[in-house]
């Protein structure tokens, strides 16, 4: 038995030699089912990612999972306003950004009530000039209140936002159609030592689950006593109203309104802010106001990867339930 032994060892030697000599150089692949793909990444490692299903029957995948993990944390403290529409820049400038992640504008989607069709998201090179730069929104068929979220991926800006008349093939240039979503921060720090000072288009958190929520996307803990009035109403004036951090230990509190006091007289702390308006559409009011034709048909499948950036270049203003 002995050189059956040493034949078999041989064997099985050749053949972990041949493999080793193996190397693993392809790009990322994706196998896609239904409801689910895995990706097989360069490693080897392989990962299954689910999809979600969105109000039209689309799908996308979902955030949190491996590399999207950062992005997910990243997108709590992000508010997502409208750009004019037909042009290609912000509502203000000086303090939105262009949203150039498609991962972002598919969550700038899902916040504002509508769909982000995953098969149909990345637009075709031949449709970059017709759209405003990154993410926008525009009609659609796959969503029932008709309106989409879709992502223009064009490294420049379209000629006509960019003061170009003609095409590079001597076409003249085409219209820019669709509102561009923007981002800008969702919470802000007011003055300190004060029950007021939020920045322009913010305002004092004053609900206990939001005031939880703007802690935890920001990553600060919070006090053992929360609720500051929750042993002591009279501590209400100590710190100004609603939710603040503390400057004594730099933990999130949070300090109610209460019936019948005034405002905090000796405010210790600096208040927290939101966005006082954001942007969401109703399911009665969907299609209305909805600019230009169903642009369906001038989307590709989007990317297989999880986070995709437009290369940088060079309002209907965001209201709350529009």
């Amino acid at each position: 038995m002995a050189p059956v032994s040493l034949k078999l060892l041989t064997t099985i030697g050749f053949l972990i030699s041949d493999v080793s000599s193996v190397s693993i150089t392809a790009e990322t692949t994706v196998i896609r089912s239904e409801k689910k793909f895995q990706e097989v990444r360069p490693s080897g490692e392989i990962r299954e990612v689910e999809l979600e299903m969105q109000p039209s029957g689309a799908t996308e995948p979902e955030l949190g999972h491996g590399d999207a993990a950062g992005v997910t944390n990243e997108m709590c403290s992000l508010d997502f306003p409208l750009g004019p529409e037909g042009d290609c820049k912000c509502a203000d400038e000086a303090k939105h950004e262009l949203i150039l992640e498609e991962d972002i504008c598919m969550e700038a989607a899902r916040q504002a009530g509508v769909s982000a069709p995953w098969l149909t998201f990345r637009l075709h090179a031949e449709w970059y000039n017709h759209h405003p730069k990154g993410c926008f929104k525009q009609s659609c068929t796959q969503d029932p209140k008709g309106i989409c979220y879709f992502f223009n991926p064009v490294g420049d800006n379209p000629a006509k936002c960019a003061n170009r008349t003609k095409l590079v093939n001597g076409d003249d240039a085409p219209a820019v159609t669709g509102q561009p979503v923007c981002k800008r921060p969702k919470y802000q720090n007011g003055t300190m030592d004060s029950n007021v000072g939020c920045p322009a288009g913010y305002a004092n958190i004053i609900d206990h689950d939001t005031c939880v929520e703007a802690a935890v996307c920001k990553g600060l803990s919070r006090g053992t006593e929360f609720r500051v009035t929750s042993k002591n109403q009279s501590r209400h004036d100590d710190f100004p109203t609603g939710c603040f951090v503390s400057s004594s230990d730099g933990k999130a509190y949070f300090n109610p309104p209460l019936e019948n006091w005034l405002a905090p007289h000796s405010p210790k702390g600096k208040p927290l802010c939101n966005n006082s308006d954001f942007t969401f559409f109703k399911a009665a009011e969907g299609g209305a106001g909805t600019a230009g034709a169903d642009i369906s048909d001038r989307a590709g499948e989007a990317s297989t990867a999880t986070t995709t950036t437009a290369a940088p270049a060079a309002e209907e203003t965001t209201t709350a339930a529009l």
